[in-house]
């Protein structure tokens, strides 16, 4: 029969067993490798000399390091955009990242090109609805124009006729 994971009695027995032969295995590690267990006032001056870092100082290098890397693939970027002047090449587009052909860098990701390109379009499509609904306003405008001015000249028109037969 099979020993069950969940039982409480079985746990404990297994945690003891680990604490005991943890203990043997950790000796006859020591034996094959040759370590001594007495310890020295040399090997705790080396053991003082080390510096203990929290976790959020770790990770606080490690973005540092990441950053540094980031900063270094920018530079080379530079460096690669320099021409035979000494000045920077003059890039198409700020904006979307393209050259003068359209190609986009080389250290772009593929996913962010694709953003990128989805992004233009939709702002083409919205430009063109703008443009669009602005043009139909200004028609519409001028016909409101053209229908007001003919309506003036037909009450200006039907006015001086009503003086002059008025006059008469």
């Amino acid at each position: 029969m099979a020993k069950s994971l969940r039982s409480k009695r079985e746990r404990k027995l297994r945690r003891v067993k680990r604490v005991r032969y943890g203990k043997k295995e950790l000796e006859r590690l020591k034996n094959m490798l040759g370590i001594k267990d007495t310890t020295t006032d040399a090997d705790m001056q080396a053991i003082e000399d080390v510096t203990v870092k929290t976790t959020t100082e770790l990770k606080m290098s490690a973005r540092q390091k990441h950053i540094m890397r980031e900063i270094k693939k920018m530079n080379e970027c530079v460096g690669d955009l320099e021409g035979e002047s000494g000045r920077l090449k003059r890039l198409g587009d700020s904006k979307t990242y393209t050259d003068e052909k359209g190609n986009y860098p080389e250290w772009m990701p593929r996913r962010k090109i694709k953003k990128l390109k989805s992004n233009e379009r939709r702002d083409k499509r919205h430009e063109k609805k703008k443009r669009k609904k602005e043009e139909q306003f200004r028609t519409k405008n001028k016909k409101q124009l053209k229908a007001k001015k003919k309506k003036g000249k037909k009450t200006t028109a039907t006015s001086s006729t009503a003086i002059s037969t008025a006059a008469k």
